[in-house]
């Protein structure tokens, strides 16, 4: 097998590891110099960290909107504390041990995510956060009830932590995992799930990430973060106040997020450093200090909507990469890339999938009906796919084209019909499995994820075939290295092979129409097809990039062996690229056939024409 090693001149996007790193340095020397108070505000950052870090891979990562991390950071105190004050559980088996539980509970309170969204997602949080708040109120033989809930460390088993410098160094320790915990949730296919839900829920679906399993997951991360932290704060303060974990703190842990930058572990980290040192270092004006706070705080969301951490990765593209390429500015490189690229690249792109026969019927569609209220988008639809074919479908507007690949990709459930793939039924299926069946597809809007890199984005295509799970994650395992980094040599030549590979590196969102189109060719591919469906495939793009595009899916067909079947409305292009096509309209297969006869078919002629039309002209 001919090796192909990728390169690109893409700078990377700064990842912030220095910056993060360098600052957990100078706070482990500063305790050596400050006072006992400024050790305690430092504990209290620690512990914002961890929370903010919860948040952020729930919110900024997947995207889910949620009120409730001030009730799981109280579960997570009020737990700790009851179990080592009371019953005498140690610390150090109390706090990993809530925090494992109540990320079961945030996966249940995950719940409503996969029904609602936005607002209403929120909406659905802040109802746990105020019955979390009314249990810590009410149960007062447990809690203590308003008066709150005295704890010291003797109860908590950790007497010989009494000294507060003591104390921060745990929680510094803690908050270091935490950071490399996140870190690597990130770097891994469960982080790649997450974002690209957070960017486009349709096309992360289609690519095999399975909605349910990962939005719960993020909350029940999220939850894990979130008692952790609370477990640390029941050892730093002396009382557990329950009008602490309600509404308002969670507004405030929000607030973390938000100033030091959603979607960055470094803004996880800014966000609380400024937010817990701003008031105190205004306490010289005390008698304006929640005017000045409140002020500083909105110049920075007006400012620096993206956070601080946006605006350093902002200042370092602008300042760093000023005299160096960005995404857009390869036309050397992009000129007939792909065509050049092909060749040498397509001998590491091997199929998972066992090689389909020739001749053999991949795709077998009979008598599909679907209705929308009144409307029959489809009509008994039928088609009948060979390996290695590639079969155009064409029709006029609202002839039921995407209807019909969208009832393919079960994203639609047909009302009556058979869909066989390869002999399995795709009724029986859910549209994230089908790609691990070998059954992929693009969108006629391109459907990318923006915010990741294009090599990010490749990735996430192979995330079916995968086996990284969490605990691989947060491990490292050997194994689970070892196939992230094929994975990302794989993403790598996929790129090359669409003639994207100088710009790996580069966000999604950065590339011109084109180009995108490209990227969600490459994606495709990275989940080792059988069949291919594109919906529009050619639609936008110019001449040259219609002739390299015909070159790429040519070499698809005859190099991987990948069966296509497209949705296309331009004629030059069908005729130019299928070997059979099928012709749909008002729902109803009207022909059949070789390029030659379909041009030549007189329904077809008028199906596009009018009958009125296609008599005059004949």
């Amino acid at each position: 097998m001919t090796d192909l090693t990728v390169t690109t001149s893409m700078p990377k996007k700064p990842s912030g590891r220095a910056a993060i790193y360098g600052l957990l340095l100078l706070l482990v020397v500063i305790p050596f110099v400050a006072s006992s108070y400024a050790v305690h505000i430092l504990s209290t950052m620690g512990i914002a960290v961890i929370l903010a870090l919860g948040l952020n891979l729930l919110m900024g990562y997947a995207g889910q909107v949620s009120l409730a991390n001030a009730a799981f950071f109280g579960i997570g105190a009020y737990a700790v504390a009851i179990l080592g004050n009371r019953y005498g559980v140690p610390f150090w088996l109390a706090v990993p041990g809530v925090g494992v539980l109540t990320a079961g509970l945030g996966f249940v309170v995950g719940l409503p995510a996969l029904r609602v969204s936005s607002h209403y997602l929120a909406l659905a949080t802040l109802a746990f956060v105020w019955t979390v708040q009314v249990v810590l109120v009410d149960w007062v033989s447990m809690t203590g009830g308003s008066p709150g809930l005295s704890t010291s460390r003797s109860g908590l088993g950790i007497a010989y932590l009494q000294d507060d410098k003591s104390y921060y160094f745990v929680i510094l320790v803690v908050t270091i995992a935490m950071v490399v915990l996140a870190l690597r949730i990130i770097d891994s296919r469960i982080g790649r799930a997450f974002m690209a839900i957070r960017d486009n829920e349709n096309a992360a679906e289609v690519m095999g990430v399975n909605l349910a399993k990962y939005k719960t997951m993020a909350f029940a991360v999220n939850a894990f973060y979130c008692a952790i932290a609370g477990g640390l704060q029941a050892g730093l303060v002396r009382f557990l106040d329950p009008y602490e974990f309600g509404l308002w703190p969670s507004i405030w842990h929000l607030l973390y997020i938000v100033v030091g930058g959603l979607g960055s572990v470094l803004g996880s980290i800014l966000g609380p450093l400024v937010l817990v040192a701003l008031p105190e270092l205004l306490r010289p004006f005390a008698e304006y200090r929640e005017l000045i706070f409140a002020f500083v705080l909105l110049l920075t969301l007006i400012y620096m909507p993206e956070g601080i951490a946006g605006k350093l990765e902002e200042f370092w593209r602008r300042k760093v990469l000023s005299r160096q390429a960005v995404a857009g500015q390869f036309p050397e490189l992009e000129k007939s890339a792909a065509l050049r690229n092909q060749a040498r690249a397509a001998t590491r792109l091997q199929s998972r999938h066992v090689p389909t026969a020739k001749n053999e019927t991949v795709l077998e569609v009979e008598g599909l009906h679907l209705s929308f209220g009144g409307l029959k988008a489809l009509q008994g639809a039928s088609l009948s796919l060979k390996a290695g074919e590639i079969r155009a479908l064409i029709g006029p507007n609202g002839a039921g084209k995407t209807t019909f690949l969208n009832s393919l990709s079960r994203v639609y459930a047909p009302d009556a019909g058979a869909m066989r793939f390869r002999g399995q039924q795709l009724l029986d299926f859910k549209s994230h499995d089908l790609v691990a069946l070998g059954l992929v597809r693009t969108f006629q809007n391109i459907r990318l994820f923006g915010k990741m890199s294009l090599v990010e984005n490749v990735m996430v295509g192979m995330h079916a075939h995968l086996q990284q799970g969490l605990l691989g994650a947060a491990l490292r395992l050997p194994g689970a290295v070892a196939q992230a980094r094929a994975a990302r040599e794989k993403a790598l030549a996929l790129l090359a092979y669409v003639g994207l590979d100088q710009l790996a590196d580069a966000k999604a969102s950065s590339l011109a129409f084109g180009q995108q189109r490209r990227l969600e060719l490459a994606r495709a591919l990275a989940a080792d097809p059988v069949l291919l469906l594109l919906d529009e495939p050619a639609s936008g793009l110019s001449k040259h990039e219609i002739e390299e595009l015909l070159g790429i899916l040519r070499t698809i067909r005859d190099q991987l062996g990948v069966s296509i079947l497209l949705i296309e409305h331009n004629m030059n292009f069908v005729m130019g690229l299928a070997d059979r096509i099928s012709v749909l309209d008002h729902g109803v297969m009207i022909a059949e056939g070789t390029p030659l006869e379909i041009q030549g078919d007189s329904k077809v002629i008028e199906a596009y024409l009018g009958k009125e039309r296609a008599v005059a002209e004949a």
